[in-house]
């Protein structure tokens, strides 16, 4: 049996993907072939914040039903901030021992064959978009200090 990390996040994947692990298909078309997006990306959290709550209200539904009312109306924010705040502290493994495996016994991670400097892909995991400057903007910089350029010219070697 293979035991690597990566048979450990395929174990995972295929899990939650699954029907039993809460998959929803996030994008899809409707009747008349327009695009409709089931769930909105929260960007600055990077993450289905909607999607990991129906995936714990499917797993785990006396429990989440507790959490939501002990803390009400702020139960998303306080369910982000303590995941955020359990993977800065513990790490992401710990996090997906604890609330993976318990759903999915076949997924496991053997330590021996752990590697010190695994590469993460922090451009695709955490990329942000942000929007390109506008070619307008770029060309009054240019003219801007193309114009200073003169003035520093002049002062150099006068007005030749």
């Amino acid at each position: 049996m293979d035991k690597t990390e990566k048979r450990f996040e395929r174990d995972i994947e295929t899990f939650l993907i699954s029907n039993a692990g809460g998959y929803t298909q996030f994008v899809g078309q409707d009747e008349n072939g327009n695009w409709v997006h089931n769930f909105k990306h929260d960007v600055e959290k990077c993450i289905y914040l909607d999607v990991l709550i129906q995936f714990i209200e499917k797993t785990q539904p006396k429990a989440f039903e507790k959490y939501k009312r002990y803390y009400q109306n702020n139960y998303k924010e306080k369910l982000y901030s303590r995941l955020e705040d359990t993977i800065n502290d513990r790490g992401l493994i710990y996090v997906l021992k604890k609330n993976v495996l318990p759903y999915n016994p076949l997924a496991y991670l053997d330590r021996k064959k752990d590697k010190i400097g695994y590469e993460i892909p922090f451009t695709r995991l955490f990329y942000k978009f942000v929007p390109p400057t506008p070619s307008e903007e770029i060309f009054n910089e240019i003219k801007t200090l193309e114009l200073e350029e003169l003035d520093l010219m002049k002062e150099l070697f006068g007005d030749e």
